[in-house]
């Protein structure tokens, strides 16, 4: 599946693959889907973004997953 990496994804909207997503506004913040489908998470409190965008599709590593918001099915 091919996805356009400047498509917005809201919040609670289930991620089209399995992936790293980062939040629209650049501040750094980060979620992890482990599997399509799966609902993505609120924004940080105090974030100035909308919504997340693929960053890396693909199984996250570890280091991304300890510093990540995750997403859940």
């Amino acid at each position: 599946m091919l996805i356009n990496p400047n498509v917005v994804l809201r919040p609670g909207q289930k991620a089209p693959v399995e992936g790293v997503y980062a939040c629209n506004s650049g501040c750094g913040h980060r979620c992890c889907a482990d599997a399509q489908g799966h609902a993505l998470p609120d924004l940080p409190e105090g974030c100035c973004g909308d919504g997340w965008r693929l960053l890396r599709k693909g199984p996250p590593t570890d280091e991304e997953r300890r510093y990540a918001l995750r997403a859940f099915g």
